[in-house]
């Protein structure tokens, strides 16, 4: 089985339940202005781009890109509105699918192997 497919399933099972857990404490304000927080999150990312790139894999690449498209499809599906999935609640993955990744195949995939 693709090393992708598993880290990025645990990073979007971990980003969900991360955003299932603080959702009901966010105030009505914060949820009206999260996509201000959001462009600003990525625009912050893009300038740490250039600090974080070097300390990156390949694999990590790939894995940040994988997320992303599970994310894209997600949020297609909802424009649809052929499943209303909950696409807020899996943002938080794209934080965590680099770490997830890194411990994987340093720690994990060599005791697999």
């Amino acid at each position: 089985m693709p090393v992708g497919i598993i880290v990025n399933s645990i990073s979007i099972v971990a980003g969900g339940i991360a955003g299932a857990c603080i959702g009901g404490k966010l105030s009505e304000d914060f949820k009206d202005k999260l996509n201000m927080i959001f462009g600003c999150c990525s625009m912050a990312m893009g300038f740490c781009a250039g600090l974080i790139f070097p300390l990156t894999t390949e694999a990590m690449i790939n894995d940040f890109k994988a997320c992303g498209g599970f994310l894209m499809l997600a949020t297609g599906f909802r424009m649809l509105k052929v499943k209303m999935f909950p696409t807020a609640d899996m943002i938080p993955a794209m934080i965590l699918v680099m770490p997830v990744s890194y411990i994987w195949t340093s720690l994990i995939l060599p005791l697999i192997g």
